[in-house]
């Protein structure tokens, strides 16, 4: 995946990154980006951030977190909790636990909060991509 093909650094950027809980835990900080393009049409004067751009948003993170370029190749459990208003909720923590499998691919769950309140929980599995980077 080219760098231009990422949200990261226009929809969002990273504000804040910490080790989680466990092995392969990580804890991020994120600020959404209430002016981009994407919240005219999605919805006009009543801004959602897409559930497709969050979804991509934590793989990004995973591919930071794990220093390789992933591949979402399953989602065994999705929940979309509550909107994300941009105007309202510019700041997300993301708690996210990556771990390789056997098979060679990484479990993924997460979590997108800030405040208390649960915006989005995810469970699936991502795949390297070929000719995938080597870890950081």
């Amino acid at each position: 995946m080219r760098n231009t093909d990422k949200l990261q650094g226009d929809l969002y950027t990273v504000q804040h990154t910490a080790q989680g809980k466990g092995e392969g835990a990580a804890a991020f900080r994120i600020a959404v980006n209430p002016d981009h393009e994407i919240f005219l049409g999605h919805f006009p004067g009543n801004p959602v951030l897409p559930g497709a751009c969050t979804i991509q948003i934590l793989k990004e993170l995973a591919e930071g977190a794990s220093g390789r370029d992933l591949l979402l190749s399953g989602a065994q459990n999705i929940k979309f909790l509550s909107f994300i208003d941009p105007r309202k909720n510019p700041v997300l923590d993301i708690d996210l636990l990556l771990r390789e499998t056997e098979e060679g691919t990484y479990a993924c769950s997460a979590s997108v909060h800030y405040g208390g309140r649960v915006f989005c929980s995810f469970r699936g599995t991502m795949m390297l991509l070929p000719g995938n980077r080597t870890g950081a």
